[in-house]
């Protein structure tokens, strides 16, 4: 495990007024992400950038792990597809209508997101509606005890596998190479 995340499944808790169980624990995969396209680009030292958002700066690309808190009420799972067409036609009117994304699908504890798949249902069908699109499963990944949040092994692992599926998308690999 890299130093940066040891003891990462008890990085940060915060009370949320929304999470069902009132806690939200932190936990990143840019390092392990950001390294591995540095690998994939054949560049070891390449600076990737990574920011939560870009503010006058060059986007190339667009990661996207989102949608455990519309799992949890019935009526926000089902109009999630909806939601989810509008944010990413929206982000793409304000960048490059081809943006590249990579939308990580959900996974969770029934108990924690009785309606993950709901969303899950709407995420893949994502990758049939929106070109330059990518979907890629978390499920079966590990999860903290709280059943939501992935723990810090799973995140390293996450930041790989989404590193190379970034990777396969023509526009983000001739800006790297």
């Amino acid at each position: 495990m890299e130093p940066v995340f040891e003891d990462s499944d008890n990085l940060h808790f915060r009370k949320l007024s929304g999470s069902p169980s009132k806690k939200a624990a932190g936990a990143g995969l840019a390092i392990t992400f950001a390294k591995k396209i540095a690998e994939l680009a054949g560049t070891p030292d390449l600076k990737v950038g990574l920011v939560p958002f870009a503010v006058e700066a060059p986007v190339v690309g667009m990661l996207w792990y989102q949608g455990e808190s519309d799992s949890v009420d019935e009526v926000r799972a089902a109009a999630y597809g909806d939601r989810l067409g509008q944010f990413v036609n929206g982000v793409r009117e304000g960048v490059t209508s081809d943006l590249p994304i990579v939308l990580c699908a959900i996974t969770g504890n029934e108990d924690r997101v009785p309606y993950k798949n709901q969303v899950r249902k709407h995420q893949f069908e994502a990758e049939n509606i929106h070109e330059n699109l990518r979907v890629f499963d978390t499920a079966g990944m590990e999860l903290q005890d709280d059943g939501l949040h992935l723990t810090g092994n799973a995140l390293i692992q996450l930041g790989a596998d989404l590193a190379r599926c970034a990777m396969d998308f023509e526009p983000i690999k001739s800006q790297l190479n």
